[in-house]
């Protein structure tokens, strides 16, 4: 992913900002809670295409007890999920994680690079999908990607 063009990427709410490979195309976003869905123009190994995804949720528990959660969820949501590493990290000035893990698609491995934070009670995941194979190419450059996801203030002019 190095020295790709990126386009700034914003919901139709004004709520985030992400940047992402020009070449990559939005989908149309199923509501509120999925705000963005993007993928790379041709399927890459295995016919999958690398991926993005940005959800957010109300959350109305602590970061700790919200990530706990989400560790108890995945494994039963996403065939043959193991997790990698997880990691504390910061997500747009708040604290955060960095979970790494492989699961499955239609019997193919994927690797899924996942960033997720609160930022005043709402829980903002982005998540990126990649063809196992591809992973260790494109990881410097999903962390790239990630790092420019910021979430926008109500009644900010960012």
């Amino acid at each position: 992913m190095a020295d790709v063009d990126l386009v700034e990427h914003r919901d139709a709410a004004d709520r985030f900002v992400l940047s992402l490979p020009a070449d990559w195309q939005l989908a149309d976003s199923p509501g509120p809670a999925i705000p963005l869905v993007a993928a790379e123009p041709a399927a890459g190994h295995g016919g999958i295409r690398s991926n993005v995804v940005v959800t957010v949720d109300a959350v109305t528990m602590g970061f700790k007890d919200w990530q706990l959660g989400n560790d108890e969820l995945l494994p039963g949501a996403l065939r043959e999920y193991q997790l990698l590493d997880l990691e504390r990290v910061t997500v747009s000035g708040h604290e955060g994680v960095r979970r790494l893990a492989t699961h499955t698609v239609e019997d193919r491995s994927v690797t899924m690079e996942q960033w997720a934070g609160l930022v005043d009670q709402q829980g903002w995941t982005v998540t990126f999908t990649v063809p196992t194979m591809r992973y260790a190419a494109m990881s410097p450059g999903l962390r790239a990607l990630a790092e420019t996801f910021t979430v926008i203030a109500p009644g900010s002019t960012t």
